[in-house]
């Protein structure tokens, strides 16, 4: 099934449904049902944001479509479960001896204000960068910019508005917890879903090569040594794109689907923190096998029981290394936001919606957001640290 859409009043785009089911009865009486996940506009992204942010296909899978073959036909359209009904003078033509044409004189124009399709109108063009940033909340900068030989009136202005912004930013944030938003929870647990597992398997990689690059000599082990400490700073976007690449329907993993999804922003964070956990950690256990050396060598220990050894004995240390993984994960947006696409209700995280927010121009609440952030991370931090005893015997 082809469809048009009309943007900004004159810009016209076909685009089809590729899936969809059709019945007639012998009373003339027909239905066709079209399945939304099928909308095909020959770009992946688009496509997705369909999907997700203007059809919302996960709350609304189909659309229908019933006519009833009378002169003039009556149409009904149920879509985001509105329905609509309207007369339209049909033109028949008779094909063969057992198939016949029905097509409408004029076309079929849907608007989306009717079917409660405004919002999903809106949030794409966000999504895209299309959206035009509201100004109000930096006219006091503007105005310092330009009028500095006002003195320190000026300047206590700007100091009142922010200090009022952040203001406002805690009692959203207040309020948000408070009432139990569940939107926000259900961001914050996805945000610590994906994260969490994110660092699980990460350190899983990170610990044992950091431990073994302490223990073993070879060959390029300082090349390598310096490699990972080098990946360090490698740029979140950059990896969010390469990732995109590889995972993107043209790529070497496409037919795997896991673009746009937590499955992929775990795959991209994953790479951003292992030569962060795996460099800390190999600092640490360096300098607790220059301790362990000599009584690890005289017990005649193999490899990898000396490996386990330090492990064992620096998970403190080790520790670190995981929650300095942590805030790095915690807080990454930019290669996120490429992999995942900030999908409401499947990849949307705590960074992407305060940089959704902010484009948006709430600035209230995406500080809200911003200090859950901070208190998840400050949370979770102490949890670890209580649960693994870090305070035992004076240590932290």
């Amino acid at each position: 099934m082809r469809f048009q859409t009309i943007k900004n009043g004159s810009v016209i785009e076909t685009n089809s449904f590729r899936a969809g089911d059709s019945s007639i009865t012998a009373q003339a009486a027909a239905q066709i049902d079209v399945a939304l996940n099928s909308v095909d506009t020959k770009v992946h992204l688009r496509n997705v944001r369909l999907r997700f942010l203007f059809f919302e296909t996960y709350k609304f899978p189909t659309a229908a479509i019933k006519e009833h073959l009378t002169f003039p036909m009556r149409l009904s359209f149920t879509l985001h479960r509105v329905t609509k009904r309207r007369l339209w003078d049909v033109i028949v033509t008779l094909v063969n001896e057992d198939t016949f044409s029905v097509a409408t004189v004029s076309p079929i124009v849907i608007t989306a204000s009717d079917f409660a399709l405004d919002a999903g109108i809106v949030a794409p063009k966000l999504a895209d960068n299309m959206s035009k940033y509201r100004r109000n909340a930096w006219n006091s900068v503007a105005i310092s910019v330009q009028k500095r030989n006002l003195g320190p009136t000026v300047r206590t202005f700007e100091f009142g508005r922010w200090m009022i912004d952040i203001y406002e930013g805690l009692k959203a944030a207040l309020w948000l917890v408070v009432s139990l938003d569940p939107e926000l929870w259900d961001i914050s647990l996805r945000s610590l879903r994906v994260t969490l597992t994110a660092l699980v398997v990460a350190s899983v990689i990170a610990i044992p090569l950091g431990t073994y690059l302490a223990v073993q000599r070879f060959r390029y082990r300082r090349f390598l040594i310096s490699l990972i400490n080098a990946l360090m700073g490698l740029p979140p976007v950059v990896i969010g794109l390469l990732v995109y690449i590889l995972l993107s329907r043209s790529g070497p993993f496409g037919v795997l689907n896991l673009l746009f999804t937590p499955t992929a922003m775990i795959i991209a964070q994953v790479i951003i923190i292992t030569p962060v956990i795996a460099s800390i950690a190999h600092q640490a256990m360096r300098e607790l096998w220059a301790e362990y050396h000599d009584l690890l060598i005289s017990l005649n220990t193999t490899k990898w029981q000396k490996i386990v050894t330090l492990i064992r004995d620096g998970r403190r240390n080790l520790l670190t290394a995981a929650l300095a993984g942590f805030g790095r994960a915690i807080g990454e947006v930019g290669a996120i936001m490429i992999v995942g696409g900030n999908i409401d209700h499947v990849t949307r995280v705590l960074t992407t919606a305060i940089a959704l927010e902010t484009g948006k121009g709430d600035f209230a609440l995406a500080l809200g957001l911003g200090f859950v952030l901070i208190g998840i991370a400050i949370v979770v931090n102490l949890t670890i640290h209580t649960l693994s005893r870090t305070e035992r015997e004076g240590r932290w």
